[in-house]
């Protein structure tokens, strides 16, 4: 087990390693998890992440960096089926959320990644989660799912991300595999809520077993608010909290 830590002076510390790459304060990290080996995302202040691979104990590498606009906010890998996805989210006026998507299943070499860049949140984004891997939405079989995802080989099937900004709301994203595109499945505003109320979190419920999907959002005034969803193709439903 590792604990990685960011550092106002560019470093990451691992253990008793220190892995040295950005020339700004690391404002971020994400694990990869359920894959072969350690990797590690670091987001820093200039808009600069780096992908690390472990190589040896207590040995790091960078594997790939790209740049966003504007301050890297936060960063959330998906799981790893059908393929692993990082998520960006820049702190510039467009709010753009950037998809690192990866080609090669366990590939740790720089051009492994493709990017998708979609202006998601206007002001910056706060929050970003994927939901789980093994929601029944991603698992699903059968003939019309396994046409679904032909066309798309590195989307693969259904996949969800939430994502919440300085705009004041939270969206829930499709991963649409036909088009190779992000759709806005559902937006809640703050003013909904708790009258202009600005979202500072959000988080997916792990996968327990149960049917549907359900998200965690808190606002900057201390409102709960749970989203739920009974069955994937049917509409979210609010809860307050």
């Amino acid at each position: 087990r590792y604990l990685a830590t960011a550092h106002q002076d560019g470093t990451v510390r691992v253990g008793s390693a220190e892995l040295r790459g950005h020339r700004a304060a690391v404002l971020c990290l994400a694990w990869a998890e359920g894959i072969e080996g350690s990797l590690l995302a670091s987001g820093a202040a200039d808009g600069q992440v780096i992908l690390w691979n472990e190589v040896r104990s207590n040995e790091w590498r960078m594997i790939h960096q790209k740049f966003v606009p504007g301050s890297v906010t936060c960063l959330s890998f998906s799981s790893p089926e059908p393929y692993l996805m990082l998520g960006i989210g820049g702190g510039d006026e467009l709010g753009v959320l950037t998809v690192l998507v990866e080609l090669r299943r366990g590939s740790m070499t720089p051009d492994n990644w493709q990017v998708k860049s979609i202006p998601a949140h206007g002001g910056g984004i706060s929050s970003l989660s994927w939901a789980s891997a093994s929601s029944p939405v991603v698992f699903a079989t059968g003939p019309a799912v396994s046409r679904a995802s032909s066309g798309s080989r590195w989307l693969g099937g259904a996949r969800r991300l939430a994502t919440s900004g300085a705009d004041g709301q939270l969206v829930i994203w499709r991963v649409d595999a036909k088009t190779d595109s992000f759709l806005r499945e559902h937006v809640v505003d703050g003013d909904q809520i708790a009258g202009d109320d600005v979202w500072c979190s959000v988080s997916w419920r792990p996968n327990v077993g149960l049917p549907g999907n359900c998200l965690a959002a808190v606002s900057k005034d201390g409102v709960v608010m749970i989203l739920s969803q009974d069955a994937d193709g049917v509409p979210f439903f609010l809860k307050q909290q």
